[in-house]
């Protein structure tokens, strides 16, 4: 559905704008679109595309309020409101545009742009790849993201030992890529190895009531499949599996490097929680 234009005065100048909330669906993110043009000539125009997770509570995050940090107030940015495009429009404008030089701009990663307006939360630093949107959480210093995983959308974490700058989330990134082109391989690999580990174990669970035939290491590996991973520059990796029911809904965890395969397989008696490396892993 094409949004209406609307007038805004900016430094003066009228301008025509319009905000669409969800302009497209890629890769479970939401993109926004901006744009706006002067109100004498609208063969100039700016658009704008901001990315924003669908699982924030409330729909579009940039339509209902993001909030953000600035010089140590926090804001609720809504791009649907005139107070925040007057202030985008003007940033672009002063930094980003000269309509003497182009008539038409297009930023697809303009969250970077409210980065450097003074804006701070990590949803702005994305990177955009052909795997998909990263965000950099700094906190936990490393980078999430989601991948096709045999056709399944999957959350990945990666996770550097050195500065988490762009050259190093795109060396980790090729750790990834090397995973991804084998993965029908690789998670064949991980089903069967955690399927001889422990499908004594998810005998000794099973309910003879609900589940009166044993269960066979092919029927193991057939009901688990990945839920999660956590890869670093070293070749590390963590993957959670769904358990398939074998274990009443708990995890299964399982710890390897990309040159050996998978190393030790658990089952997680704790509800889901993003994937750790183990405290014994250094001694594998």
């Amino acid at each position: 559905m094409k949004s209406k234009n609307r007038k805004i005065t900016v430094d003066n100048q009228v301008y025509l704008w319009n905000f669409t909330p969800k302009h497209a669906l890629v890769n479970e993110m939401w993109i926004s679109r901006l744009y706006f043009s002067p109100y004498d000539d609208k063969s100039k125009s700016v658009t704008c595309m901001f990315q924003s997770p669908v699982t924030y509570p409330t729909g579009c995050a940039f339509n209902e309020g993001f909030l953000a940090i600035r010089n140590g107030q926090k804001y609720e940015i809504n791009l649907n409101q005139p107070k925040f495009v007057a202030e985008v429009i003007k940033f672009m404008l002063d930094k980003k545009v000269d309509f003497e030089q182009d008539k038409q701009y297009h930023f697809r990663e303009a969250n970077r742009l409210l980065k450097e307006m003074g804006y701070v939360e990590e949803i702005f630093d994305l990177m955009s790849t052909k795997l998909g949107y990263f965000i950099l959480d700094e906190k936990n210093e490393q980078f999430k993201g989601q991948i096709s995983w045999l056709g399944k959308i999957v959350p990945v974490f990666l996770k550097t030992e050195d500065n988490y700058d762009e050259h190093n989330f795109y060396f980790i990134l090729d750790k990834l890529q090397v995973l991804l082109e084998n993965q029908k391989k690789e998670d064949f690999d991980f089903r069967k190895f955690a399927s001889q580990k422990l499908t004594v174990l998810a005998n000794n669970w099973r309910d003879d009531d609900v589940e009166p035939m044993e269960i066979s290491e092919e029927v193991f590996s057939n009901r688990i499949s990945v839920s999660s991973i956590k890869l670093d520059d070293s070749g590390k990796y963590a993957v959670y599996f769904h358990d398939g029911g074998l274990f009443g809904g708990y995890q299964i965890m399982g710890y390897g490097h990309l040159e050996v395969g998978m190393i030790v397989v658990n089952m997680e008696l704790d509800n889901w929680r993003e994937p750790e490396y183990p405290t014994y892993w250094g001694d594998l």
